[in-house]
């Protein structure tokens, strides 16, 4: 009987353990409900042949226990001798059951219209790209721009479907465009202009009307060091920039920016410049690691083409800070402060060089700080060892501070640290502030996730965090789940 008992008290604590660490998502098989909601759109048929599973992950995938997952497939359209595959991406949210296809939750996913109730919004499609082309032209889409690119999209809204995109290109931040229904040709919207603060990423995929793609552009690493003029930053013309400069937001400053070059990797081989990538890894189960973008034929992960604000070394007397939403760039000579407006296809960087000293002995190091906006945070790095921040960070005089508190110790030697207080088991680092609104305290927060198992027989997946100071270099006790005893 105690035997029993002693068992049965196992499988308590084993399922208590489970559902602490993990969520339902490892016991629901999203892609058979996923497959079924498109089915309700399109057709057995049409799924079967048309749309293929990439695979699904939670969203973001940075956040842990996340409620949400997306399922990802793509949607293999054809018109005559142009084919492209379009993203679909169906979503399901844990805490109310609902699936949902498209735009959501901030994101710019492709939706997909319903073929059952109007089957023409479904292929075959009639307007080949020629004939597009010839009406975006007739449009007016081509009256001071030779450049193009030419897509498939989904328009939401009333149309509800896709739809030929005819972009056209002045530079590579203003231009027109046409908006042409794949069936009638019609133009859905009238031809219209348009303009942003920095370099369109698509541009590099531009070809010309009179023929040919566009020059690609070199390939090669980004280096900052070297690749900025004196004329970092220069007076707009009412607004206007011109060349590789962007606006800022208060549209009184122009920025320079580096041409879009691939984000080689040591040791990696780059694709063709032409395909608008740099790296390329395969993708695990259709999966591709965080900054990478899956290929259309599913077969590569690669990295795009971004194009990056490069700021200039201390000396030339800008402090910089770096926020979730913006980079503000400030004249310490003149006190001016320029904004440099977020956009998910621009990157901005600046190197210095900064002395850490842990003992007697000081060391200059070479930092790397970037912004990305996309996932809203900011990445500090050091040779290998990378750390992030979702906090203010701001740099002068080759030093970085958040919340008034200078970061002296670097995110190679936390790394250092944590291994070992936790080993070398592979971790992510996070500068977060723990202290008082008065009294702030950014430290290193070092999280490890190891595989375990309870008592020598369940295999689970257990947490380990331990906070390194960023001032001292001391660190915390080791935090574990309450369940720790048990593994053996």
């Amino acid at each position: 009987m105690k035997q029993k008992i002693f068992l049965f008290l196992i499988l308590v604590l084993f399922i208590l353990v489970s559902f602490s660490e993990t969520t339902a998502t490892t016991l629901f098989n999203f892609k058979k409900y996923a497959d079924e909601h498109i089915v309700s759109q399109v057709g057995q048929g049409y799924f079967n042949k048309n749309l293929e599973y990439l695979g699904d992950k939670p969203y973001p995938e940075d956040v842990l226990d996340s409620n949400i997952r997306a399922v990802r497939y793509a949607h293999k359209i054809t018109v005559d001798d142009y084919s492209q595959d379009v993203g679909v991406t169906v979503w399901f949210n844990l805490k109310n059951g609902i699936w949902e296809i498209g735009n959501r939750y901030g994101t710019k996913a492709e939706g997909l219209p319903n073929c059952i109730a109007d089957n023409t919004k479904c292929m075959p499609f009639q307007i080949t790209m020629g004939r597009a082309i010839e009406i975006a032209k007739n449009g007016g889409a081509f009256d001071d721009a030779d450049k193009y690119t030419a897509k498939i999209h989904f328009f939401y809204g009333k149309v509800n479907a896709y739809i030929w995109d005819i972009t056209t290109y002045r530079s590579a931040m203003n231009g027109k465009t046409a908006i042409i229904d794949l069936n009638t040709g019609d133009l859905l919207v009238p031809v219209a202009d348009w303009q942003i603060s920095f370099a369109k990423p698509e541009y590099k995929d531009a070809v010309s009307l009179t023929g040919g793609y566009i020059t690609p552009v070199p390939e090669g690493p980004i280096t900052p060091e070297g690749s900025i003029t004196i004329d970092f930053m220069v007076t707009s013309d009412n607004g206007v920039c011109l060349g590789d400069y962007i606006v800022s937001s208060d549209g009184k400053k122009c920025v320079k920016v580096v041409p879009p070059t691939p984000i080689i990797e040591p040791g990696v081989v780059p694709t063709e410049t032409s395909s608008g990538t740099g790296s390329r890894i395969p993708p695990v189960d259709g999966i591709c690691p965080e900054r990478y973008v899956l290929s259309s034929d599913g077969t590569r992960c690669m990295k795009p083409y971004v194009p990056t604000v490069s700021i200039p070394p201390q000396e030339a007397g800008h402090e910089v800070v770096f926020t979730p939403d913006s980079v503000v760039v400030k004249d310490v000579r003149t006190g001016e402060e320029t904004i440099i407006a977020p956009s998910e296809g621009l990157r901005t960087v600046i190197s210095v060089s900064t002395e850490e000293s842990v003992t007697d002995l000081s060391v200059t190091k070479n930092v790397t700080v970037e912004w990305e906006p996309a996932f809203q945070r900011t990445i500090i790095q050091v040779g290998s060892t990378v750390a992030s921040t979702k906090e203010s960070l701001e740099v002068k005089e080759d030093r970085m501070y958040v919340k008034d508190q200078e970061i002296k110790i670097m995110p190679d030697v936390a790394s250092q640290i944590a291994i070992e207080k936790l080993g070398d088991v592979g971790f992510e680092i996070e500068i977060k502030d723990v202290g008082r609104r008065d009294a702030p305290q950014p430290v290193y927060e070092v999280v490890a996730r190891t595989e375990v198992k309870i008592l020598g027989l369940f295999r689970v997946s257990m947490k380990t965090m331990t906070q390194i100071d960023t001032q001292t270099g001391e660190a915390s006790e080791i935090k574990k789940p309450w369940w720790s005893f048990l593994v053996r």
